[in-house]
């Protein structure tokens, strides 16, 4: 896949092409979503973000997960004002 951004991310598992385009237009949309959910679970559980390598988008939703479950873990201990 290459973005608008011209950010290149190879495909977890090939897609093969066939005469049927609609099966494997949905095999090649099925393989880009496990690729980039791949890799958002890989960033999520890294220590700190690898922006060269990682996709923008990804590096963006993995930090906007962080900062969710921060801000609820703030929310539930009674400290939402004390986070910055």
């Amino acid at each position: 896949m290459i973005s608008q951004a011209n950010e290149y991310v190879a495909l977890k598992n090939p897609v093969r092409i066939t005469d049927d385009v609609e099966v494997w237009l949905g095999d090649l949309e099925k393989i880009m979503r496990e690729t980039l959910n791949a890799l958002l679970q890989k960033t999520l559980k890294s220590n700190g973000l690898d922006i060269v390598n990682t996709p923008s988008q990804i590096c963006c939703l993995s930090e906007m997960i962080t900062w969710s479950e921060n801000c609820s873990k703030a929310v539930k201990s009674g400290k939402l004002a004390n986070y910055k």
